[in-house]
Order: structure tokens, then C-alpha cells, then sequence
């Protein structure tokens, strides 16, 4: 999994920071990472397509830059979209399941009121929130009572040390969502992007 936010060694001003993610002890964090637990919109296929049409149509060093870069990482690509489908759509059904709607890219939308309205906490430790002193009107944020919920999410899957099939047992926020499939070129039934291929040296993709 890719990470959403993977914390510098100096930071302190972010909350919910490393230590309330309580990602220590999972067992996929890489050595000497600090993370969060969750993921976000797969766009990063995207990024590369565009890398790659921009290379070759420059042509030249910035052609050969954009294929070998895209060579060097094309087997981490492909692992992390496999991930997704293979642990994220248990079912096959060809759409991809978050797990916190700040997994969608879209973290205060409507969308997710109806999910977060059954989720009851249980006890989440006291927090001190910072995403309120950078707006001029507070109301404008998410209120303390639904913020609690977003915690208690963290909480469930560090509980469960962000194993892949634990975290589906616990967790109170399974939502199968259209959007996140729709970045990440999913289609129903597949086991892979369902755009792009590992391109040849010097080649065009089709």
C-alpha cells in the first residue's frame, strides 16, 4: 500500500500525527518509515501516463528520462494497484473498498454522511485538533462529535495492526466507492489496471 502521508523526521505540527496513526507496530511499515495507515486515489498511473506522452512527444533526453524512470518503478506501480484490487475488492465485483472517507480524496463530502451517521465511537483518547486555527470560521470544518468517528476509524485498524483482513473484520467504515475506481482504471472483474501496459524501450504504448 501507498501510504497517504508518510511524515518527515522533524514534523510536529500535523495531527493526527505518527504516534495517534499507531502504525509502529504494523507489520507492512517499512524500516525507517513513518506513515499513516490508509491510502488514497491511485492517480499515480495517471501522473504517468501523462509523463510518459509529455517524454515522447519532446522527444530527446526528456523521452529517455520519462521510460527509464517509468522502467525502474513500473513493478511498484503495478504491485500497488494490484494490492488494491486483490485485497480491497475481496469479492471481484470491480470496485475498490475504502476504509475512511479520508481514503477518497474527497474527506468532507456529503457522500460519506450516511456511512458516518452509524458509526457509534467506542472510547477514543482525548485529542487537541490543529485543522481548526487554519480556517477563519471553524464551523466550516467537520464539528468534534464527527471528528471523533474519523479517530475511532484509526483506532480500529491500529488495533488490529493494519492487517489486511483484520482490518475488514473491524473496522465501521466498508464503503465500495465508484470514484476511487474510476482513478485507479479498475474494471469488473480485474485483477489489474485496465489501462496501459509495461512499455518497451523506445516503444509506444497502444
Amino acid at each position: 500500500m501507498i501510504p497517504h502521508i508518510v511524515f518527515s523526521d522533524n514534523d510536529t505540527g500535523y495531527f493526527p500525527g505518527f504516534d495517534r496513526w499507531g502504525t509502529a507496530d504494523a507489520a507492512a511499515l517499512p524500516e525507517g518509515m513513518q506513515s499513516s495507515g490508509i491510502c488514497q486515489p491511485p492517480v499515480h498511473a495517471i501522473a504517468l501516463r501523462h509523463i510518459m506522452d509529455r517524454g515522447r512527444e519532446n522527444g530527446g533526453a526528456d523521452q529517455e528520462a520519462a521510460e527509464a524512470f517509468l522502467a525502474e518503478s513500473f513493478d511498484g506501480w503495478l504491485a500497488w494497484h494490484r494490492w488494491l484490487a486483490a485485497v480491497r475488492d475481496p469479492d471481484g465485483v470491480g470496485l475498490v473498498e475504502i476504509h475512511h472517507g479520508w481514503e477518497s480524496g474527497f474527506d468532507n463530502s456529503p457522500r460519506w454522511d450516511g456511512p458516518y451517521s452509524r458509526i457509534v465511537p467506542g472510547t477514543v483518547p482525548p485529542f487537541t485538533r490543529r485543522d481548526v486555527l487554519h480556517v477563519a470560521d471553524a464551523s466550516e470544518r467537520p464539528d468534534d462529535d464527527e471528528y471523533t468517528k474519523y479517530l475511532w476509524l484509526v483506532q480500529q485498524m491500529a488495533e488490529v495492526k493494519f492487517d489486511d483482513a483484520a482490518v475488514q473484520e473491524v473496522v465501521d467504515f466498508r464503503v465500495r466507492d465508484v470514484f476511487f475506481r474510476h482513478h485507479g482504471g479498475f474494471q469488473r472483474g480485474a485483477r489489474r489496471p485496465c489501462r496501459g501496459a509495461r512499455p518497451e524501450s523506445g516503444g509506444r504504448r497502444t
